[in-house]
């Protein structure tokens, strides 16, 4: 799918009723790449997996041999494609376990939608380089991610 200046590669390999959501993912997305004043053409390719198919990712690139919510994989140096006569910069992977949005949904009274939008917001950000391993880096990350929620009251309605 297609919207100004970047592309998106949804696959839902968890086989859930997504597909009407795909317009509102390309509306965040456009509206944080602005905000964050991204220049480039971006191709950025999103997966909906389960818990299983997480696990081994965070294993294989992470050496961690657990489940996750999110992970973002960043191949923004050296990736760069041709599409209709455009240059796009492949800026990365987002994986998302739809079987912890269920989970973090129900947990924290979120609707699954909502959860679902959180997680992928959280993975742009770190394919946009923000990270939360040193504390002043997490509070730079998470001031950024809660403007985004704010400003965007509409995703807490969303489901």
């Amino acid at each position: 799918m297609k919207l100004n200046d970047f592309l998106i590669d949804f696959n839902n390999f968890y086989d859930f009723e997504v597909k009407k959501k795909y317009k509102k993912i390309i509306k965040i997305t456009d509206l944080i790449l602005k905000k964050e004043r991204c220049n480039k053409f971006y191709l950025i390719e999103v997966n909906f997996i389960d818990d299983k198919t997480i696990k081994k990712i965070n294993n294989h690139f992470r050496n961690i041999n657990k489940t996750t919510d999110v992970i973002s994989l960043s191949f923004l140096q050296n990736s760069i494609l041709e599409i209709n006569n455009k240059k796009y910069v492949f800026l990365g992977e987002i994986d998302i376990s739809i079987d912890h949005v269920k989970k973090q949904a129900q947990k924290y009274k979120n609707t699954f939608f909502y959860e679902l939008f959180f997680l992928y917001i959280h993975g742009l950000l770190h394919l946009l380089g923000y990270d939360h391993t040193k504390l002043k880096d997490a509070k730079i990350m998470m001031n950024k991610h809660k403007e985004i929620l704010e400003k965007n009251k509409w995703l807490k309605k969303i489901n």
